[in-house]
């Protein structure tokens, strides 16, 4: 259940309304909007874990994206510019998630989860991203909380408004009988306006947060009635305000019929 809309063109003249007139206040400090979230830059893998992952790496991957990692016609590069601006401001889940589901073309199963999680290991140390004391893990809510940012161990600029985002949380009613998307997770930037299947996967492993999100244009066709209660990943511009946060909605997909505290 998913609906794919023209984002920009959702915005009506209410919402501009409603932002003029909420124009004050509206940044928020970036220690704020990030909390929770590690930077890789803090160590985020071992050198042992890159040592695995080159040998993998180069026995698995290097035909496509060459040994260097600097990419060829079969595949494209895993460093430099191209790396960081496909990926920057993603979590590293994405990015696991990717390598998870997809690589290497045409042999998927024959790199084990664990292997894969070592090449993105391998993958970052090439990018000179450190290494750190303790290896990345498959657990949950590990992956979905590292940021991919080249600006190492720099705080990442509160999401601007009107900024396509995604965000994990329940569904709810509010006192006005608005939806909302309460326990939500901290909005995190996204390029697409509705989840791939990989997405959604992605979205499952996220852990809930402590925001409310007030969620305008839902329509029909996201079947709202029939997801109160549940964990739900939402997707649309954002709006903060100092009456609170709104998202105006692109798409609403179904995580899980349970939503945790």
């Amino acid at each position: 259940m998913r609906k794919h809309l023209s984002a920009r063109a959702m915005w009506t003249g209410a919402v501009t309304a409603l932002l003029l007139v909420s124009a004050a206040g509206l940044a928020m400090p970036a220690a704020q909007q990030r909390a929770g979230e590690k930077q890789m830059w803090d160590g985020v893998y071992t050198a042992a874990q890159a040592a695995r992952g080159k040998a993998l790496f180069l026995n698995s991957c290097s035909r496509c994206h060459n040994p260097e990692l600097i990419g060829s016609e079969r595949g494209p590069a895993l460093k430099g510019e191209l790396f960081w601006s496909h990926w920057e401001d993603d979590a590293l889940l994405t990015l696991f998630t990717k390598i998870r589901d997809t690589m290497p073309q045409g042999g998927i199963e024959s790199v084990p989860d664990e292997g894969k999680l070592d090449i993105l290991a391998h993958i970052l140390s090439v990018n000179e991203v450190p290494a750190g004391p303790e290896e990345m893990s498959l657990k949950p809510g590990v992956l979905e909380n590292i940021l991919v940012t080249k600006k190492g161990g720099a705080a990442t600029p509160a999401v601007a408004n009107f900024t396509l985002v995604q965000a994990v949380g329940c569904l709810a009613r509010g006192p006005n009988q608005e939806w909302m998307l309460t326990k939500a997770s901290e909005p995190a930037t996204t390029r697409e306006e509705a989840p791939t299947p990989a997405n959604v996967d992605a979205a499952k492993a996220k852990a809930l947060g402590s925001l409310d999100f007030r969620l305008l244009s839902v329509l029909a066709s996201h079947s709202p009635e029939g997801h109160v209660g549940h964990k739900m990943e939402a997707r649309g511009l954002l709006l903060r305000t100092p009456e609170g946060n709104r998202l105006n909605l692109t798409s609403l997909q179904m995580l899980d019929a349970r939503c945790g505290s």
